[in-house]
């Protein structure tokens, strides 16, 4: 397998299991708002997904045999970087569309609360970053 293919390959499976980490992210935001406050609530949802994706592509995309824990510390550090872009993306955006009255985006059928949308965007934007961080400082 040249290098080329290999590494479209990792980019599929790490945008994939970035895909699962959204769901989880969904998942720990939405059930958290019910005890926590907004912001806390986005850092824990960020936390946990970032965890998750750490051991799924720890296992399938990069097949790691390093050390967990040195391993682990530094996919968090690394995905600090895509975190933070998340999270100031997830809420100044949400303010911003707050201000202009946009609680909710109305699409046929479903009504989606401002929130979810704008962490969708965040997790866009810190997701390449996230990609070569990891290809390039983890898992090595």
């Amino acid at each position: 397998m040249d290098l080329k293919n290999n590494n479209s390959i990792q980019l599929v499976k790490f945008m994939l299991i970035g895909l699962s980490g959204v769901v989880v992210n969904f998942i720990i935001l939405h059930f958290s708002l019910y005890l926590l406050s907004e912001q806390i609530s986005v850092l824990l949802a960020i936390y946990i997904s970032m965890s998750t994706n750490y051991i799924f592509n720890r296992i399938w995309t990069f097949k790691s045999k390093g050390k967990i824990i040195p391993e682990y510390v530094k996919y968090l550090a690394s995905s600090a970087i895509g975190a933070l872009i998340q999270y100031l993306i997830t809420i100044y955006l949400a303010i911003y569309l707050r201000s202009i009255d946009l609680d909710k985006l109305s699409l046929p059928l479903v009504d989606i609360p401002i929130l979810y949308v704008t962490t969708l965007v965040g997790v866009g934007f810190g997701f390449i970053a996230n990609f070569f961080l990891s290809k390039k400082f983890v898992f090595i």
